[in-house]
């Protein structure tokens, strides 16, 4: 019995200089456990504020829900409508599609992109034989249709550039344009040989009575920005008065080799190497922007994404007849 009391004892007393400590590490638990908590709920609500892009005062979890959804990314695909299996070279015939989204819906709503609804570029897959089109929409039925003439045979690229009207928003707000495509044969393929791309050696261009001058970066380096500059002139003279073209002062399609990534570049006529100050997305889609470069310099301004041999088709308009021009470049 004594020996029982003894060690009640000693309990008691370790109990009496333990049980500060104890308190303290149990407040220690629960304030980890409180903090944790806490900031999960917060990390939630700011992800779900980041994927709104609005406040989410007043908005129950179905309209968060609804609102994070109408704003996910869409992709595109370019679904012919038109019959492409006896495709002939020098005939004509009718190209018709629509844009459909991941979703399997027709899409209806589109944004003017420099004057157009719709941007329908045509390249052999060698790089020859480049056209720049614009469709005919019907938009009650979400079809584009146009007429087009492949000059010879071979498989040819066909693009669809456009802007979504409630696509992307880039940092200023700027819908981002989209461009699928689709690949079709001309002719009998067994006979087609493509040509070679390859890197220009002259700077000088010449097309009719326009003579145009290249300039750019030695060497071209990927992930680098570069300039290319097209000096411009006819009959020996530089060409000063080139118009507002598709709301621009020129348009460049740029391509690269094999895989034919797309870049579709722009000189919006601005003095000063181009400078788009003071210009709203609006302005140049609708075709209002203030061209105040006329020539004889058209500049193009880009980084390449990688190393490789990238074909850069220039157009312009002057006299209002549009000449196209081309230069091929090599990136290291």
């Amino acid at each position: 019995m004594l020996k029982i009391f003894t060690i009640l004892r000693l309990v008691g007393t370790v109990m009496k200089k333990s049980l500060p400590i104890i308190v303290i590490v149990v407040l220690v638990i629960i304030g980890i456990i409180y903090i944790t908590t806490k900031n999960s709920s917060n990390s939630n609500m700011q992800g779900m504020h980041m994927m709104n892009g609005s406040s989410m005062q007043g908005m129950d979890m179905g309209d968060k829900q609804s609102a994070a959804q109408s704003n996910r990314t869409y992709t595109y695909t370019l679904q012919l409508t038109s019959s492409t299996s006896n495709l002939q070279p020098n005939q004509q015939t009718t190209i018709t599609y629509k844009i459909v989204d991941d979703q399997g819906n027709i899409l209806k709503d589109y944004a003017l992109d420099h004057t157009k609804l719709m941007h329908f570029i045509v390249v052999r897959k060698d790089l020859q034989d480049f056209q720049h089109i614009h469709p005919d929409f019907n938009k009650n039925t979400g079809e584009f249709r146009i007429p087009v003439t492949f000059p010879e045979i071979g498989t040819y690229r066909l693009f669809a550039d456009f802007t979504p009207a409630n696509g992307q928003k880039d940092a200023q707000g700027d819908i981002l344009s989209v461009t699928p495509y689709k690949d079709v044969n001309v002719g009998d393929i067994t006979k087609y040989t493509p040509q070679a791309v390859t890197p220009d050696t002259q700077t000088i261009k010449t097309v009719g009575d326009f003579q145009i001058t290249y300039t750019l970066p030695q060497p071209l380096q990927a992930n680098k920005s570069a300039t290319i500059t097209a000096h411009v002139t006819k009959n020996g003279q530089p060409v000063t008065d080139m118009q507002e073209y598709l709301g621009a002062l020129a348009h460049g399609i740029l391509l690269k080799q094999d895989t034919l990534d797309f870049a579709h570049l722009h000189d919006m006529g601005q003095m000063g190497s181009g400078s788009m100050q003071g210009m709203s997305m609006q302005n140049m889609n609708t075709g209002n922007a203030k061209i105040t470069n006329t020539g004889p310099n058209i500049t193009f301004t880009y980084s390449f994404p990688s190393s490789g041999v990238y074909k850069l088709f220039t157009q312009f308009e002057e006299q209002g007849n549009v000449i196209t021009t081309d230069y091929t470049m090599q990136v290291q």
